[in-house]
């Protein structure tokens, strides 16, 4: 408050010298009339009757307030530079294949054709497929199929041994129980325990073997 008070005193202090001074010290003029004073016109301005300097102050409604900052103006912004094409590269061209140019580094000239090198070939005059086709005696055909290998036949599988049982040389078998046991070459046999059988003499597994007309066999 104080600041504001000693500023407005200044300013009016200013004034009343400027309205005591004859206007030719302002040279002639450059003075105006302010309600009871005269003002420089250069740098100054009159609100409600009082100069006030104008390249520091305004007038709003009757007041003397300071003057608004002017923003600095914002630079604009740069255009974003187009992107540069990058230049097709451009093919050797040939000689002409039947009046149209061509490049021989990836055709190929067929009589009135142009072929793809790398896909096609030529046969009398005429394009075809060389990955699927062939030309024999100036004619496109299909090659024959590969045959598939044939896979190795498995080999014939060994016949199998029929295991020789060793006869036992005893011809007769003490007392045994016929319910439960039996005589084979001279040998008592206990079925319910050993599960054996007897074939022409000779004892067998009956898990593995079977007997036909006295040959033993596998299962």
């Amino acid at each position: 408050m104080r600041t504001f008070a000693a500023r407005f005193a200044a300013v009016l202090f200013g004034a009343v010298v400027l309205s005591v001074l004859p206007s030719s010290a302002f040279g002639g003029s450059s003075s105006f009339p302010c309600g009871k004073f005269f003002c420089n016109s250069y740098t100054q301005g009159c609100c409600a009757g009082v100069c006030y300097n104008s390249l520091s102050r305004t007038c709003v409604n009757g007041v003397v307030v300071k003057r608004p900052l002017t923003p600095r103006p914002t630079r604009p912004a740069k255009p974003t530079p187009k992107p540069t094409a990058t230049p097709k590269p451009t093919a050797t061209l040939g000689p002409n294949c039947n009046g149209t140019l061509y490049n021989p580094a990836t055709d190929l000239c067929c009589g009135k054709f142009i072929c793809k090198s790398v896909t096609q070939g030529c046969c009398a005059g005429l394009c075809y497929n060389k990955l699927t086709r062939e030309c024999v005696n100036g004619q496109i055909q299909t090659p024959p199929l590969t045959p598939r290998p044939t896979r190795p036949a498995k080999p014939t599988p060994r016949p199998t041994r029929t295991p020789t049982a060793t006869p036992i040389p005893v011809p007769n078998c003490p007392s045994f129980n016929t319910e439960t046991q039996g005589c084979c070459g001279g040998t008592v046999i206990i079925y319910s325990t050993t599960r054996a059988g007897c074939c022409d003499g000779m004892i067998y597994s009956l898990f593995r073997y079977s007997c036909n007309n006295g040959v033993i066999a596998p299962l």
